[in-house]
């Protein structure tokens, strides 16, 4: 989740409990596998996080959970800004279609294709619910 400022957070159930993570540079992104904070000691190994695994060199680009992270990861910290509302609605939905496991895509170990993907501007949606 993502506030108009920038500020994110990550909501996450882990072993019956939900753990939260806020931050307007860190709380990012997340993928299905393994915990958050895992993924963020795996992405602690890649240069664009500080680590010596170089990208885009490195790239990886099978349908695990833990390569779409770092593939997301990598796309949102090196692209450039958005500058219109039409640019920041492409880069997020090309951001998701880099991350999604394609239909048709050969893929075991309990990796399935995505079935769906969204995101809403919810002051979209308070303002037309105090409209009315």
């Amino acid at each position: 989740m993502e506030d108009a400022t920038g500020d994110s957070a990550i909501v996450e159930h882990v072993d019956g409990k939900f753990q939260f993570y806020h931050s307007r540079e860190e709380a990012l992104v997340m993928t299905n596998e393994p915990p958050y904070d895992q993924q963020k000691e795996i992405l602690a190994k890649y240069d664009f996080m500080g680590g010596n695994i170089t990208l885009p060199d490195n790239l990886p680009g099978t349908v695990d959970s833990v390569d779409r992270m770092i593939r997301l990861e990598y796309y949102l910290t090196t692209s450039p800004e958005p500058k219109t509302e039409a640019e920041s609605i492409a880069f997020v939905r090309s951001l998701i279609s880099s991350s999604n496991v394609p239909f048709g895509a050969p893929y075991g170990g309990g990796v399935y294709p995505s079935w769906w993907a969204s995101f809403i501007d919810v002051s979209l949606l308070c303002m037309f619910m105090y409209e009315k």
